[in-house]
């Protein structure tokens, strides 16, 4: 046996290993230069740390957590807290589940296809526009997938290499990935054709998976118990609003997955957009002369696999939510790998007339795929930068010119709560319902936003009360970010 320093050496001998090293220090640099950029963090980011605040500090103005939203990002958000770090640290524990979903791309490209596909795939994960804007943004996306790709590879070396000491860690990373953001539940379900067109399931009854699934349910039984102490139910995700929208009417599951699909030329660009199709059809194409009856029936199980890893999770949000672009994010690992086969077979067919040629090609899809994701970025990313800012600084002074005990009113409620930490409503539907709100709560400040929108009696009932309601602070330099705080007089003044 070689000792560890040997193979280490052996190790970062090999070409690809060292290509491998240099993307995932590309992805690591590009996340580092952006990081911690963002001047206000979104609605979204503010709840999932007002519950780690929650679970970590025990702070007493912290909303019901939403029974839609899953466990997993307040929970590490609350380490943090508990550690005494604070908001930067979450951040950059998604920036290291941002690169680490890099490396599984790889690993999964290298299982589908080989290593040279599976390290293009990477770049251009580490590249993607979509990874870096959400890599600076406390949500969701990034640890779901990782989890998700952990998931994939767990299946791909347990299942279909038969590698039986990664099924431990099929149904955790499942679990793990459903309980960080709960619409991925349904990514499963692309694994099963797979599954059984290998003739697989036999695999349900080792002890290896037998295990996983307890593992997996084992994860899974504190959020039952947390459902139960919040919600009264085990499972409160069914409580879901996007739940309640499914056979509504309210959503049209074929208008937002077209939605989706029309998208394409943002999420890619013309280059990457055209070797995707390409690859897509070459794939059938390849797949219907294939001659080999055993090469063939390999082929049909990997296209059946890319398929539903490609189609599902555009399909599941389709059905449960309006069109939001970073909701089909776990995709795109699939589809740079279409895209990575498409120029790999390009440039070998290239490379038997001219081996410049061919690399002229391979290097034009590095740098232009590249630039145009970079750009794309950097562009949203520094556009964003101060995005909700004048509601911050509008949460900040009231935290300042407070008490504890104080309400607000805004619908900015989840940012104003996070900053002000104060108690902060929303504005009801009906002048009756707010004034009923008054009496109730008797609310010191309300602040209202260009960011968000408010029911049609709001602006005239401020006009109609101004003698009550004096204008104590006004954020944003341009109309279109204005925030005002009202602060009624009648409590501040004899």
């Amino acid at each position: 046996m070689r000792p560890d320093g040997d193979t280490a050496s052996n190790w970062l001998r090999d070409r690809s290993n060292q290509l491998l090293l240099g993307v995932l220090a590309l992805a690591s640099l590009l996340r580092l230069l952006y990081f911690n950029i963002n001047k206000a963090e979104w609605w979204d980011s503010t709840l999932y740390l007002l519950e780690a605040k929650r679970l970590a500090l025990g702070i007493a103005y912290a909303p019901v957590y939403e029974a839609h939203r899953a466990p997993v990002l307040p929970l590490l958000g609350a380490l943090a807290y508990r550690a005494g770090l604070g908001e930067a640290t979450i951040l950059f524990g998604i920036l290291l589940f941002s690169v680490a979903a890099v490396y599984l791309t790889h690993r999964v490209g290298t299982i589908l296809y080989d290593r040279a596909i599976g390290l293009l795939a990477a770049f251009l994960m580490a590249v993607f526009w979509e990874n870096l804007f959400f890599t600076q943004r406390i949500l969701t996306e990034m640890p779901a997938l990782f989890f998700w790709l952990l998931t994939v590879y767990c299946y791909m070396r347990g299942v279909a290499r038969a590698e039986r000491s990664w099924l431990y860690g099929l149904v955790p990373s499942f679990a793990l990935m459903f309980l960080t953001q709960f619409r991925t539940g349904v990514l499963a379900v692309p694994l099963a054709p797979h599954w059984l067109a290998a003739g697989k399931w036999r695999v349900l009854r080792t002890r290896e998976f037998v295990c996983s699934l307890a593992l997996g349910l084992l994860l899974f039984l504190p959020y039952v118990v947390f459902s139960f102490r919040t919600y009264r139910v085990p499972l409160g995700f069914l409580k879901a609003y996007q739940l309640g929208n499914l056979g509504t009417g309210r959503i049209n599951p074929s208008a937002v997955f077209l939605r989706y699909l029309e998208y394409f030329p943002r999420y890619l660009g013309l280059l990457l957009l055209g070797l995707f199709l390409y690859g897509a059809i070459a794939g059938i194409v390849s797949l219907l002369r294939e001659a080999d009856a055993e090469a063939r029936k390999e082929r049909l199980q990997r296209a059946v696999l890319m398929a539903g890893l490609i189609l599902f999770p555009i399909l599941a949000p389709s059905f449960i939510e309006r069109f939001v672009h970073r909701y089909a994010i776990c995709a795109f690992p699939a589809v740079f790998l279409v895209i990575a086969s498409a120029a790999a077979g390009i440039t070998r067919r290239l490379k038997t007339q001219s081996r410049l040629v061919a690399g002229m090609f391979l290097a034009g899809v590095v740098v232009i795929g590249a630039m145009q994701q970079i750009l794309t970025a950097d562009q949203l990313i520094r556009t964003e930068s101060t995005s909700y800012l004048p509601v911050k600084e509008a949460g900040l002074w009231i935290k300042e010119h407070s008490r504890e005990d104080d309400v607000v009113v805004s619908n900015s409620w989840p940012q104003i709560t996070f900053y002000a930490e104060r108690r902060t409503v929303s504005f009801p539907g009906t002048e009756e319902e707010f004034e009923a709100l008054l009496r109730k709560s008797h609310p010191r400040f309300v602040m209202v936003s260009v960011f968000e929108p408010h029911p049609a009696w709001v602006y005239p009932y401020l006009t109609r009360k101004a003698s009550a309601l004096r204008e104590s602070a006004r954020t944003g330099t341009m109309n279109e970010t204005e925030t005002v705080v009202y602060e009624y007089a009648a409590v501040v003044t004899p």
